[in-house]
């Protein structure tokens, strides 16, 4: 089942010969999977990938949880995707233009304003601020890079 919400077009028993000889789970004596780690990063071993992706999974979890606690919905932090499911594949590359030139656009606004407001001395109170734009094109259907795993 949980194989099945990640790669629900893959068929499943390569995946999971690939999981067990990669020592991320095991079968019991019953027939079932007992997961042995409880995270798996797949993809890019690199090690300043890796630092990228515990920083950004770091900001993403503390947003995630203090818009869970923070009861006032006008405080939250901004948490947003924009997303369709059915982009024609012809559209990929003009998606990625205007994507990437909005972005870069509106995050350089951003860092202007930022900069513009930060207080670089005085006895202030000071409070980490900042945006992090991502974007993503995987087929329909999918959920992983094909690529990493069979």
């Amino acid at each position: 089942m949980l194989i099945r919400k990640r790669f629900p077009t893959e068929p499943i028993s390569p995946i999971v010969r690939w999981m067990t000889l990669r020592g991320i789970v095991r079968r019991r004596t019953n027939g079932r999977y007992m997961l042995l780690q409880r995270a798996v990063l797949v993809g890019n071993p690199d090690p300043a990938y890796l630092e990228w992706a515990a920083t950004a999974a770091t900001q993403y979890l503390k947003t995630a949880f203090e818009n869970w606690k923070q009861r006032n919905p006008h405080a939250r932090q901004l948490d947003r995707i924009a997303r369709v499911f059915d982009l024609p594949e012809r559209e990929v590359a003009n998606f990625r233009v205007f994507a990437k030139g909005r972005a870069e656009s509106w995050l350089e606004e951003i860092d202007n304003w930022l900069e513009d407001h930060g207080a670089s001395q005085g006895r202030r109170r000071k409070i980490e601020a900042g945006v992090h734009v991502y974007g993503y094109v995987r087929p329909a259907g999918s959920h992983g890079n094909r690529d990493s795993a069979p």
